[in-house]
């Protein structure tokens, strides 16, 4: 890994210790949430990339396939956030009917957004 890299990956878990989460998000592991947002940092990078390719005027196809890679990091972050919220709601304590109705709750969450 380049030093420039490492400088960055550094920076962002900076960044993401620092962060405010709000209380919905907190419910979740912190460790999960806290990679949910590096991959959304990265996502954004990502973008901005896209938006300097398109602006240098490169090829339909560079700029098709970074879209693509962007696209599918952000799938991926969703997917760790609704994993991580159906875990918290598994082993959240309560009565069955209670762990029963959040988990259901998540589920269609994930039905809704996929």
């Amino acid at each position: 890994m380049s030093k420039k890299i490492a400088r960055l990956v550094v920076t962002q878990r900076k960044r993401v210790a620092k962060t405010q989460l709000s209380p919905a998000l907190t419910s979740a592991n912190s460790p999960d949430v806290g990679a949910v947002l590096l991959r959304l940092r990265r996502v954004e990078g990502q973008v901005r990339g896209v938006i300097r390719m398109i602006e240098q005027n490169q090829t339909s196809d560079a700029v098709a396939q970074q879209l693509s890679a962007a696209r599918h990091a952000l799938d991926r972050a969703f997917f760790a956030l609704i994993a991580s919220d159906l875990e918290a709601a598994i082993s959240a304590t309560g009565t069955q009917p209670e762990r029963r109705r959040r988990l259901a709750e998540k589920i269609r969450l994930l039905a809704k957004y996929s």
